[in-house]
Parts: structure tokens; C-alpha cells; sequence
């Protein structure tokens, strides 16, 4: 497959690109660190051209408190928006959307348990529990956005994401993670399973490893290619 990654030089871009590159997949890279951002549709429409799916990492991270809410916003929230806009025009409907454990209500001064008994479905709504700041809010508005794209011509897969080790900024120095952790390996599975889905319309996965509290049973179906 050729595959746009957006935040291709990230925390997470660095690990995956070379791993879809070492599964046999053709990476295009997009992201500022080389001058490429997401409101230049003349550069977005050009790294499109041939692309089979798009995997869109690029966003404000959770752990800069310091960013105005407005820049989230810009960011996460219409700068998706011109993605897919851009997508659209090249006919390249099969999207990747990184979401998050924020949207659940996990992240930083929250505690670990008490919130939510587990096992956390997708169904569950996260707004009963409370975003932890405007990430999680930027986060949550994508998929409600995303999820109105038409069924018949776009599949657009979002995984829901928290901690992912060996190194992230959510685990602790004794071990333990907020909500839930996966692996490296376990993470960059989930996002070419979803880059190969091809049953048309909108899904919601939880990536996590088993002994985590989240019900993994979607994430199952998408490694299995079932979803």
C-alpha cells in the first residue's frame, strides 16, 4: 500500500513509519519538521497523487498544557477538516484517525480508577465522565465530525490510543498507566489494520493490550479483518 502519515516525525510517526516500511508499505511522510502542514492544499494535494489511505497523526499533543485552546482547535480540529477536504478532491477516502484515552477522561491529576468501571466499550459515552482539557475536547469533536463522512464512500477507522510504550509520557515510575497502555508493536498493527480495513463507514476501536480495562473485542475483529 502507499500511505500518507501525517505527524510522520513525531512521539509516534518515528516509530511507525519505518514499521509499515518494514511490512512492505510505501510511506509518504508529512509533517512540519519539513515544512509540510495541513492548510497548503497545493503540497497536501501533491503528497496525495497514488496514495491508497491516509493515516493522520498530526495534532497538538495532551501533554502542552501551555497551548492555547484555540490552537487545538485550529490544529486538531480544521486542520483534519482540510485533510479530509484534500482527500476528498484526490479520491483518497480510507482514513486513519489517531484518538485517545483522553476522550474517556484519562490523563494527567486524574486517578486511575473510580470514574468508569471497566471493561470501556466504545459505546460507552465519554462525555458523561468528563474531557480532561482541550485535547480530549478537540479529539472527541473529530470523531463526531468524522463520523458524519458518507458510509458508501469513505472508511474511516479511529483508534483510540493512551499510553504506548516502551517510553510515553503517561507511564509512571511504578509501572501503572491512566486507563490503559499498548505496546509499539501491538499499536503499529492496529494502525495498518486499519489502513487495509475495507468495509466501507465509520468505526471506533480501542488499541490496548489484554490485560488492560478496555474491551478489546473491536480491535480483535480489525486485527482479524473482520471489522
Amino acid at each position: 500500500m502507499k500511505i500518507l502519515v501525517t505527524g510522520s516525525s513525531g512521539f509516534f510517526g518515528s516509530w511507525l513509519v519505518p514499521w509499515l516500511q518494514g511490512a512492505g508499505n510505501e510511506i509518504v511522510g508529512y509533517d512540519l519538521a519539513e515544512e509540510r502542514n495541513l492548510f497548503d492544499a497545493a503540497t497536501l494535494g501533491a503528497a496525495l497523487d497514488g496514495c491508497d489511505a491516509v493515516i493522520h497523526l498530526a495534532a497538538y499533543p495532551h501533554y502542552k498544557p501551555d497551548i492555547l485552546p484555540q490552537l487545538f482547535t485550529r490544529l486538531n480540529i480544521i486542520g483534519t477538516a482540510r485533510l479530509v477536504e484534500a482527500m476528498d478532491k484526490a479520491k483518497v477516502r480510507r482514513l486513519v484517525y489517531t484518538a485517545s484515552g483522553a476522550i474517556y477522561g484519562f490523563g494527567p491529576d486524574r486517578p486511575d480508577k473510580g470514574w468508569v468501571t471497566p471493561p470501556i466499550r466504545e459505546t460507552q459515552k465519554p462525555t458523561s465522565w468528563g474531557l480532561v482539557d482541550a485535547y480530549g475536547a478537540s479529539k472527541l469533536a473529530c470523531e463526531a465530525w468524522l463520523a458524519c463522512l458518507p458510509s458508501r464512500s469513505w472508511t474511516v477507522t479511529s483508534l483510540r490510543i493512551n499510553c504506548i510504550e516502551p517510553l510515553h509520557w503517561g507511564a509512571k515510575e511504578n509501572g501503572t498507566h491512566w486507563g490503559w497502555w499498548v505496546s509499539q508493536n501491538l499499536a503499529c498493527r492496529g494502525f495498518l489494520a486499519a489502513a487495509k480495513r475495507e468495509r466501507g463507514g465509520y468505526q471506533i476501536v480501542n488499541v490496548a493490550e489484554p490485560n488492560s480495562n478496555m474491551d478489546l473485542a473491536q480491535l480483535d475483529a480489525l486485527l482479524a479483518g473482520r471489522l
